[in-house]
């Protein structure tokens, strides 16, 4: 079934026009790859979705309602999280300010609840609870984000180039997270990315940009079968 489905979205920044009637759509609990060069509109999808951009043209539906144009404080409540490319800890805060944070809009019993639920999935980041934001490994930093957009118990989290400036190892760990919380807990994930191999390697299902249209889309083989994009990412 499908939780989020964007039909013929056209966006952009003010007058410049980015995306020229883009469709890609996402069930629930399955991580698709938003794959393309830089410039092809990536970022800016999922900024549309999100609601940080207002759409000019096309429909955004989730969960059978129309939410293109709404604000990104209404879209968080309704299920939909964001963690983008930019590191957003507050650094000089502790893992636990951090949380609280993400969980601002719940009153003290949801917010307990919804903070054991996160230590549940990031054992770890309950062990640096009272750790400044600034003291974790850049991978730790990622998970972090990652809990703190899970404190509204969203359905959908949009990541933005998670493997940004992330060593392997750190990238293996906060991937092998990512599949766990699809597999465990249902969520669904758009994932915008770089590392086009690491991101085929999870997703279920992948969408090609190019110059803002969807030039290709289909599973890790349909989408490696194809000899362009062979010679692109993996010098075949």
């Amino acid at each position: 079934m499908e939780l989020l489905k964007a039909e013929d979205v056209v966006s952009g920044y003010g007058e410049i026009e980015i995306l020229h009637g883009v469709s890609i759509s996402i069930k629930k609990s399955q991580i698709i790859a938003i794959l393309g060069p830089n410039g092809a509109g990536k970022s800016t999808f999922l900024k549309t979705v999100f609601g940080f951009l207002k759409p000019k043209r096309g429909k955004i539906i989730y969960e059978g309602k129309d939410i293109a144009g709404l604000p990104p404080e209404t879209i968080l409540t309704k299920g939909i999280s964001y963690v983008s490319q930019t590191r957003s800890v507050f650094k000089y805060l502790t893992v636990s300010e951090n949380l609280r944070l993400g969980g601002y809009v719940l009153i003290k019993p949801e917010f307990e609840e919804a903070v054991e639920n996160v230590y549940r999935i990031f054992p770890i980041l309950k062990e640096r609870k009272n750790q400044i934001a600034s003291s974790l490994s850049g991978g730790e930093q990622r998970l972090l984000e990652i809990a703190r957009a899970l404190m509204l118990r969203p359905k959908l989290i949009l990541l933005d180039e998670p493997s940004a400036n992330l060593a392997p190892i750190l990238v293996n760990m906060v991937y092998k997270k990512v599949e766990e919380l699809r597999d465990e807990e249902k969520i669904a994930f758009g994932i915008v990315e770089q590392n086009v191999v690491k991101a085929l390697d999870v997703a279920d299902y992948a969408y090609v940009l190019d110059l803002g249209q969807v030039a290709l889309e289909g599973t890790k083989k349909e989408v490696l079968d194809v000899p362009k994009m062979r010679a692109l990412y993996l010098a075949a």
